[in-house]
């Protein structure tokens, strides 16, 4: 597993698994908002998510570049989800190129 830009990287297959490391989710405690991206292309440092804390809010950027295939769309309702198990819990699926 690869950690770029607070998110972890796991690589199997071509696909990417994209989540947010440990550590920025300690940092920030819990996550109240998550704005998810739509299945398609993606360049590596577009932005691609946002995300929104009580005390903190910004904006992530792609660390691949390819087609997301897949989204956690669960996390729209539940982005605390992320903060109480930050290496379980992915945020997309990218097919890389």
């Amino acid at each position: 597993m690869e950690n770029k830009n607070h998110q972890w990287i796991k690589i199997e297959d071509n696909i990417a698994t994209i989540g947010i490391d440990e550590q920025t989710a300690k940092q920030v405690k819990e996550f109240v908002f998550i704005k998810l991206p739509e299945v398609g292309s993606i360049k590596e440092g577009d932005d691609y998510i946002t995300l929104e804390a009580v005390k903190w809010s910004g904006h992530l950027q792609s660390p691949v570049t390819g087609e997301i295939i897949e989204v956690n769309k669960g996390l729209f309702n539940e982005p605390g989800k992320i903060n109480e198990d930050p290496l379980n819990t992915w945020i997309v699926k990218v097919k890389l190129q």
